[in-house]
C-alpha cells in the first residue's frame, strides 16, 4: 500500500508545485508587466490562463492538476522499470 501513498504524495507535492509557480507568474506579471511571452505561450497549453486574479487561480488549478498527474506517471513508470532494473 505505501505505493498508492507515493503516488498521492508526489503528485500532491508536484501539483503544488506547478500551481503556484503559474500562479506566481500571472501576478508578477499583472503587477510588473513583466513575461508576457511566457504568459503567452503558457495560455495556448492552459485554457484560461492570462496575467489577471481569474487568470491566476486558473493556471493555479490546471498547473495542480498537471502536476499531479506527472506525479502519478512518474510513480507508475517507476514500478514498472523496477520490475526490470533493481534499482
Amino acid at each position: 500500500m505505501k505505493n498508492h501513498h507515493d503516488m498521492r504524495d508526489l503528485g500532491v507535492r508536484l501539483g503544488l508545485i506547478f500551481g503556484v509557480v503559474l500562479l506566481s507568474l500571472a501576478y508578477l506579471s499583472m503587477l510588473l508587466g513583466i513575461g508576457a511571452p511566457v504568459i503567452a505561450l503558457l495560455a495556448s497549453l492552459y485554457k484560461g490562463y492570462a496575467a489577471t486574479l481569474l487568470g491566476g487561480l486558473m493556471g493555479f488549478i490546471l498547473g495542480f492538476i498537471h502536476g499531479y498527474v506527472v506525479g502519478v506517471l512518474v510513480i507508475i513508470f517507476r514500478d514498472i522499470l523496477g520490475r526490470f532494473i533493481k534499482f
